[in-house]
């Protein structure tokens, strides 16, 4: 019995979320390649299928792609389609069939899953052009800037792609802080008198040295442990004042607590982005 393959790409096509299909014979194997927008579902559209079309139609394999192949003529490579490995029940049973011939495995279970490539990190000299690129010119007189000799010298001499310039490694002394309530506790004991200026939002200014500020944040520690707070708690502060919130927030920094500020709302009688009125 012949079967029509361009009945079956018309049944995968009529399904949402389908953009391309296309189905190949291989052997006696019918497989569909099958481009989704969205999550790759193959058991979903097997079934959504079942309804159009007879059990001889059915395709045995689902092959997802991010777009079908062409030739240089536009039409689907149906050479480089067989190149993608065909997944089906079949070799899954053949692989769990292997895996329990094993002797030290009692039982297995192969499963097929979508593999999520990393693409590596792009520097901006792959995205941007090497050349210059030339704008469009609609009427407006251009600006010309006389360059004096010493920037052309240095224009000439600068290679087009930069290089990177990497220093000496960074050199701790031995008795450097290694987290940031270290860090608050050597400047109190060093720099105990250096002050931190706050500039209020009504212009008034505030000033607080790093002794103060390790006193009041061994302050708001010792409140915050009284309540029962761990390390790893997250801590909601909403607070008006720069000084407040600073040291709210060192306070929770001596404590291992996840300081979690908001902002303060403009009004508490109607609805807004950081306050809901019930």
């Amino acid at each position: 019995m012949l079967v029509e393959l361009a009945e079956i790409e018309t049944a995968l096509l009529s399904i949402t979320e389908v953009e391309q299909a296309y189905v190949l014979a291989h052997q006696n194997l019918l497989v569909a390649y099958v481009v989704v927008a969205g999550v790759w579902q193959p058991k979903q559209l097997h079934s959504q299928i079942q309804q159009e079309l007879p059990p001889n139609m059915m395709p045995a394999a689902y092959v997802p792609m991010s777009s079908l192949p062409l030739t240089d003529k536009g039409k689907v490579d149906e050479v480089a389609l067989g190149r993608f490995p065909v997944i089906d029940d079949n070799v899954v049973q053949q692989w769990e069939a292997k895996l329990k011939a094993v002797p030290e495995i009692e039982q297995v279970a192969v499963v097929v899953q979508q593999k999520t490539l990393k693409l590596p990190p792009l520097h901006l000299s792959d995205l941007l052009p090497s050349e210059p690129v030339k704008l469009p010119n609609h009427g407006a007189t251009p600006v010309v800037e006389k360059s004096s000799p010493t920037t052309e010298l240095q224009t000439q001499s600068t290679s087009v792609k930069q290089a990177i310039s990497e220093g000496e490694p960074i050199k701790w002394p031995p008795n450097a802080p290694t987290t940031l309530a270290q860090a608050l506790e050597r400047a109190a004991q060093e720099h105990g008198d250096t002050s931190l200026i706050y500039i209020q939002s009504d212009g008034e200014v505030i000033t607080q040295t790093y002794s103060e500020l390790w006193v009041e944040a061994q302050r708001i520690l010792g409140g915050l442990r009284q309540l029962g707070l761990k390390p790893q708690d997250k801590v909601i502060f909403q607070l008006e004042s720069n000084q407040d919130f600073i040291s709210a927030f060192w306070g929770c920094v001596l404590g291992g607590f996840v300081p979690v500020p908001i902002t303060v709302a403009t009004s508490y009688q109607t609805n807004n982005a950081v306050w809901k009125h019930y």
